[in-house]
């Protein structure tokens, strides 16, 4: 390691030759404490490594059945078998699918899934309406006790504001947004969503700066442009992380290890960045080891089993987050004015440290004084003996091995029934072509054994065996199985954007069956604002706070995770809002219901803000509304031609109204009379007649059903020239 007392390669250059004997000894100690330490946390590496191999094969399985393929030992199986080797890949769909879900849900593209509260205080929740007299202003104004409240409240609500506007800076610059769908993604493949941060930023520049010569001028160098170091969060893939493996939470964790995979070149950009030059060095020329059989597996698996993948060159460097005492951060270079702010009666301190094998190449402390570890987990499927969870392949490699027998067993079915089997005799028939293959337009010799002319009896020498088809029966046991993984993760086909025999046809059935299929995915975001969101977003906050420069925003405020309390209820908060709504603007109740908010609110769950105004305009503009609607009400107040004006319209549309009506009731009288007519024409035809009492009631029975349909179809032509004010 670089130590501030590392000796020069010539000491007459620094013309120090009255330097004690003792600081070349000092070193050379302090270098062979710093390898001891090195090699004591690599070696706990390489035993975490050997311990998770369970754990980095069943991630294995799961890469496989994914991208659709079988493990070494299972095609070697199919292989001596015989027969299909088709991969029926349903796997990657509906982790695709559930991926997606999760994502959208945790992430819209419209709004936040964090935010910040001021944490409340009690004391102000008693003064808010207190009129106590608590002093006077210098003009000689009384102040009230809910003055005092109102303005600490307020004050509070524009610190947070503010710090929320700083998180958001932070986080956007580093993309959270993608970084927890790539964190997401990787979790619902392998089980376990991890996010780093915050941590500081790389620098992503290099900039000139100007060096003392020597002689008394200047000389440009080029030199890492470190900038303001803001705080970043980073996806980890679960392969590179090697947390405290007796702990089952993140908080439980003495300590954590990452892993990195890096080239020649990359390690010499490190030496120029800060990092030990002459421990990468050592690295170097140690050459690469090993790396860990998890990769060398997965670059094999891609490449077809075929074991051609080049790892030479890679290094894997390490970042450990853990505990070092005084004096193994002495030894390990730490700066001596960095070593004199520490205090030297706690047992340990919380550091980080780089390394590449058994090589540190940098030592800090922990930069959060709170000597939090700057990892999130949380576990897709929970696994209550581990930190890590299990994937949705893990949940459905039962169902998807079935599958793949059922699909394999259709084709193996299906080429053996499209051709017959043949049973011949070798010594009696040969193919003129000298084999004895089946082809288009072949020639067949026969031999008869005792040379006689008599006609050779083809059927015995060569028989034909058809095998059954059993297409409908296994075609039903791959969609069973299907089904199945789709049980086996309580996963609707809604939710997968599909459809089958059993999807509800009505839009509300429907609704329900996506509504009840959304609640296995609530589970999941709650877990994911519990164990990801606030402890991030809390540690960003943490960050701030210690910092920070602008004392404007600092304050005790609170995380607030809305994955699952706000962004999942959306639809169902609209629905209610769209049944409220008339009450909400309506003017009598404006004492409780801020109708502006509600508005703003109800565009917001439409996914409608671009409509909205700024805020910063809203204020100007409300005022031009009220004086337009003032001077328009003044206007029609003071103009007696347009008062009278609408008095006249009423009246007419009042007038009409009523001459509606009234056709209305002479129509019904006309149509009365008409049937009274009719029944009097009937009786005198009877009468005339001389038709007997059965056929009158006869006759009276069809004529009645003739009057009642007309007077049906009357009474809805009436109805809905009252409802319309028009006929059909």
């Amino acid at each position: 390691m670089q130590t501030e007392y590392e000796p020069a390669s010539d000491e007459n250059e620094l013309g120090d030759e009255t330097r004690p004997q003792n600081d070349d000894k000092l070193n050379a100690e302090r270098k062979e404490r710093a390898i001891v330490i090195g090699t004591n946390l690599y070696g706990r590496l390489v035993d975490r490594q050997g311990r998770r191999s369970y754990k980095e094969e069943e991630w294995r399985n799961a890469i496989l059945q994914y991208n659709g393929q079988y493990s070494a030992t299972t095609k070697a199986n199919i292989a001596k078998l015989g027969g299909s080797q088709m991969f029926l890949n349903i796997t990657r769909p509906k982790t695709d699918a559930y991926a997606a879900q999760m994502a959208n849900i945790a992430l819209p593209s419209d709004e936040k899934n964090y935010g910040l509260r001021p944490t409340p205080i009690a004391k102000l929740a008693g003064l808010m309406n207190s009129t106590a007299n608590v002093g006077t202003t210098p003009q000689g104004n009384p102040i009230e006790a809910r003055d005092v409240a109102q303005g600490v409240q307020q004050t509070a609500d524009e610190r947070c504001k503010a710090m929320a506007r700083v998180i958001d800076d932070y986080l956007s610059e580093c993309d959270f947004s993608g970084e927890q769908r790539k964190a997401i993604e990787m979790g619902v493949l392998l089980g376990t969503i991890i996010i780093r941060g915050p941590t500081k930023a790389a620098p992503r520049f290099q900039r000139w700066e100007a060096q003392d010569d020597g002689q008394g001028g200047k000389v440009f160098v080029l030199a890492p442009d470190k900038g303001t170091g803001k705080p970043e969060c980073r996806a980890v893939d679960p392969h590179h992380f090697y947390p405290d493996d007796t702990a089952l939470t993140i908080s439980d964790c003495e300590d954590v290890f990452e892993t990195f995979f890096f080239t020649k070149k990359r390690l010499r950009i490190m030496a120029k960045n800060g990092f030990d030059a002459e421990g990468i060095k050592q690295a170097i020329e140690s050459g690469a080891k090993n790396l860990p059989s998890w990769y060398t597996n997965l670059r094999n698996d891609g490449n077809d089993g075929n074991n051609t993948s080049n790892t030479e060159g890679l290094f894997e460097a390490w970042l450990w987050h853990g505990d070092l005492t005084h004096e193994e951060l002495e030894a390990l270079g730490m700066p001596e004015n960095e070593l004199e702010l520490l205090d030297e009666c706690l047992d340990s301190h919380p550091a980080q440290l780089w390394g590449i094998g058994p090589y540190a190449i940098k030592v800090n402390l922990n930069p959060m004084e709170t000597g939090d570890l700057p990892y999130s987990v949380t576990q897709v499927i929970k696994d209550n003996t581990s930190i890590f969870g299990h994937g949705i392949p893990w949940a459905g490699a039962n169902a998807q091995e079935s599958l793949n027998a059922a699909w394999r067993m259709l084709h193996d079915n299906a080429g053996l029934s499209t051709g017959s089997q043949v049973v011949i005799d070798p010594a009696r028939i040969s193919g003129a072509d000298g084999d004895h293959i089946m082809k288009p337009r072949k020639t067949w010799w026969t031999d008869s054994p005792d040379d006689s002319d008599a006609p050779v009896d083809i059927d015995r020498l060569i028989r034909f065996i058809d095998v059954p088809s059993h297409m409908e029966e296994l075609s039903a046991l791959v969609r069973m199985n299907i089904e199945l993984f789709d049980k086996e993760l309580n996963f609707s086909l809604e939710m997968q954007g599909a459809v089958d025999a059993n999807t509800p046809e009505t839009k509300g059935a429907t609704q329900i069956v996506n509504n009840n299929g959304r609640v296995v995915i609530q589970r999941q975001i709650k877990m994911y604002d519990d164990d990801i969101i606030k402890p991030t977003i809390r540690r960003m906050y943490d960050w701030e706070m210690q910092n920070g420069e602008d004392e404007s925003v600092k304050g005790d405020f609170d995380v607030i995770a809305k994955g699952s309390s706000v962004l999942m209820e959306r639809q169902e908060q609209l629905q209610a809002m769209t049944q409220a709504a008339a009450l909400a603007i309506d003017p009598r109740f404006g004492h409780m219901v801020d109708a502006d908010k509600f508005i703003e609110q109800y565009f917001t769950n439409l996914r409608l803000t671009d409509c909205l105004h700024p805020e910063e305009k809203r204020p100007e503009l409300k005022k031009k509304l009220e004086e337009a609607q003032a001077a328009a009400a003044q206007q029609g107040q003071g103009d007696p031609a347009r008062m009278m004006l609408a008095q006249i319209a009423g009246k007419k549309l009042e007038f009409d109204a009523q001459e509606k009506q009234a056709r209305l009731q002479l129509d019904a009288q006309i149509h009365s009379d008409e049937q009274t007519l009719a029944a009097k024409e009937l009786l005198f035809r009877i009468h005339d007649g001389g038709m007997t009492m059965d056929s009158v009631y006869q006759k009276l029975g069809l004529e009645n059903k003739k009057l009642d349909s007309d007077n049906q179809k009357f009474n809805t032509e009436t109805s809905i020239k009252q409802r319309m004010g028009s006929g059909i």
